[in-house]
């Protein structure tokens, strides 16, 4: 509206100073012929969505130059006999009119051609925003689908291991196993309740990761101990939900399997530069246990933090002849 509103003071100054007819005769020619042609330019706004702008065949061509064309009819028919009506009796002015009606036709068919690319590059600019935010909604998926993937991947995994462990107490040790029963039924529950969370706190994680490691130790027994160093200012860091657990399991299988010592798991975060930095260390025996490719546990970690933050290297493991180490190098959210 601003645009025509310039354009229809423009084109009555330019008369009345020009060709210096007078102020009502000057406003009223430019109002009755830019007004025309801005109406009929909204009315084809709504035509033009109708016709596929993507489409660049013939059919779409001749739509566009009829549409044009008219638009110029319209225009010169409603120009000529609305100022003839009111300025029957001015024959300078009546005069104008008629020898101006050809320079008249050609401007409207450029406004008109105007009109039909304005409004081109704003249905393309449209579809084109659409398309991108289809795109990232659809990319936004495949990445919420791969990561549940994942984590169903984890969850039975872990379930497949308790259970084992519950077996096999249940001829040593019925009481543990029923304790171990009880645990487990406890850190499940807890799961569910926060299974549809993409993020939680590491304060609120290390409370479901002590959940696991009392089942462990009903397990093992005194053999485990952990650690925690863990800065207070970590503590209210998100990061992705049921990260830390697979960690704890590897720690767990590289630490005590296949050996009667005891060992201690330790665990540290501290916050540096936006960077939360958490690292599980356990003992590692690389003679009597050589090393090994990485467990689903790790992997999944590992893809998991990848899909998340979209970066690589999140997660680094690291050996030497008697520990292994597992970095996480999270993001922290401002």
């Amino acid at each position: 509206m601003t645009v025509w509103a310039m354009i229809i003071i423009t084109h009555t100054v330019f008369l009345h100073l020009y060709y210096e007819f007078p102020l009502v005769q000057s406003a009223t020619d430019s109002v009755v012929f830019n007004g025309t042609i801005a109406g009929l330019g909204f009315f084809y706004g709504f035509a033009f969505r109708f016709i596929s702008l993507g489409n660049h065949s013939v059919n779409t061509t001749v739509s566009y130059a009829a549409l044009i064309l008219a638009g110029m009819l319209i225009v010169l028919l409603s120009f000529k006999h609305v100022m003839l009506f009111i300025f029957a009796t001015d024959a300078t002015f009546v005069l104008f009119v008629n020898d101006t009606l050809i320079l008249r036709a050609t401007a409207s068919g450029l406004y008109f051609a105007i009109i039909i690319l304005l409004y081109y590059l704003l249905k393309y600019t449209e579809d084109l925003h659409e398309k991108v935010l289809n795109e990232a909604n659809l990319q936004q998926i495949i990445q919420q689908t791969a990561l549940d993937a994942l984590k169903s991947q984890l969850n039975p995994h872990f379930i497949f291991n308790s259970l084992n462990s519950i077996s096999s107490l249940t001829i040593s040790n019925p009481e543990k196993a029923q304790q171990m029963v009880i645990k487990l039924s406890d850190f499940l529950r807890r799961s569910l309740q926060n299974g549809d969370k993409k993020t939680r706190t590491l304060a609120q994680e290390m409370e479901t990761i002590q959940l696991y490691l009392d089942i462990e130790k009903i397990r093992f027994g005194d053999r485990l101990s952990v650690l925690y160093k863990i800065s207070d200012e970590c503590l209210s860091v998100q990061l992705p939900n049921m990260i830390l657990q697979p960690l704890f399991e590897n720690a767990i299988k590289f630490g005590l399997y296949d050996t009667l010592d005891d060992v201690e798991i330790i665990t540290s975060a501290v916050v540096d530069k936006s960077i939360l930095t958490i690292t599980i260390t356990n003992p590692y025996d690389s003679k009597t246990q050589p090393p090994k490719g990485k467990g689903i546990g790790l992997k999944n970690t590992e893809q998991r933090l990848k899909i998340h933050y979209r970066l690589d290297h999140v997660i680094v493991t690291t050996k030497t002849n008697d520990t292994f180490a597992v970095t996480l190098n999270i993001p922290v959210s401002l």
